[in-house]
């Protein structure tokens, strides 16, 4: 009862690098530990600790609801609240399902004695952790890692979804490399976040992707051309009035102010024609639309 809520917990906590590292092996090892316990005090006959495990700190007739002892309802709290911080934290469908296992196991301790109660619980916790493993594969597969957009995969997917009238713009962020180059790959990541989380906003109902590197993708699903270059001449405006503040120390300046960067897009918009039968097509003629707006001197539209 005292070990189980925090062994979850460490095996949450401490993130997986592998099964045969170091780390990964000090994961699976820990689970051991409650085997080992039980053997040594049935080995040495230390059956006294069973009292530690057992002492009640206070009679109140609240503790007697429950067989779980007191000892263990104070690490079950301790935990509890340490998995929600942790999870508040760092969101994410995996915490989130650890968080259900955590508490199905927390139940099931309370009603062990209980066949069907027990069964129940442990069909839960399984339950969990399957749709967690489902959406981290989900995750890995179609959503950038560093931006948190869907992919070239999923790009493909919403591709073969569209009908017969819709709007791509390709967008690519001007003078990426010169960002990598004078200020190092970690800011050139912030830029990447900064300018993905202002796509994903974008209005018309447009939806996002990343290809890779600084160029991405916004579909228009049943939008015409038009109110598409009108949304992205204020997008293209929107970024480039906007100031990204450097967050490395490093970069400041020397009076501890933090660097502002001027960051700015070009966007090249094409829309479905009549006898185009493949949304690479289109893609393509976005991707040539992109090039003009580049080579008429960035940080425009051009359709």
């Amino acid at each position: 009862a005292i070990s189980l809520p925090a062994l979850l917990l460490f095996f949450i906590v401490i993130k997986e690098k592998g099964i045969f590292t170091l780390r990964g092996t000090t994961r699976f090892a820990l689970f051991l530990i409650p085997i080992v316990m039980v053997l040594v005090i049935s080995y040495f006959d230390l059956y006294k600790l069973g009292g530690l495990i057992f002492y009640q700190f206070t009679g109140n007739q609240f503790f007697t609801l429950t067989p779980v002892p007191q000892m263990a309802l104070v690490v079950i709290a301790v935990g509890g609240f340490l998995l929600n911080g942790y999870l508040f934290v760092n969101p994410s469908a995996q915490l989130a399902a650890f968080l259900g296992v955590f508490i199905s196991s927390v139940l099931l301790l309370h009603d062990y004695q209980h066949q069907a109660a027990a069964l129940l619980f442990c069909s839960t916790a399984g339950i969990l952790l399957v749709a967690a493993v489902i959406q981290e594969s989900y995750s890995m597969a179609y959503l950038d890692e560093l931006t948190g957009l869907p992919g070239r995969r999923a790009l493909n997917e919403e591709l073969q979804k569209l009908g017969n009238k819709y709007t791509l713009a390709m967008v690519d962020i001007d003078h990426f490399k010169k960002f990598n180059d004078t200020y190092g790959h970690g800011v050139g990541d912030q830029v990447l976040r900064k300018v993905a989380a202002q796509l994903a906003s974008v209005g018309m109902g447009g939806k996002a992707f990343r290809l890779g590197g600084e160029e991405f993708c916004l579909v228009f699903a049943s939008k015409p051309v038009g109110l598409v270059g009108e949304e992205m001449e204020k997008l293209c405006k929107s970024i480039a009035n906007s100031r990204f503040a450097l967050r490395r120390m490093e970069k400041a300046n020397k009076d501890g102010k933090k660097q502002r960067l001027f960051v700015t897009i070009s966007i090249g918009v094409a829309e479905r024609e009549e006898g185009v039968t493949k949304p690479w097509s289109v893609v393509k003629a976005a991707d040539q639309a992109l090039y003009r707006a580049k080579s008429r001197g960035r940080n425009r539209v051009s359709i």
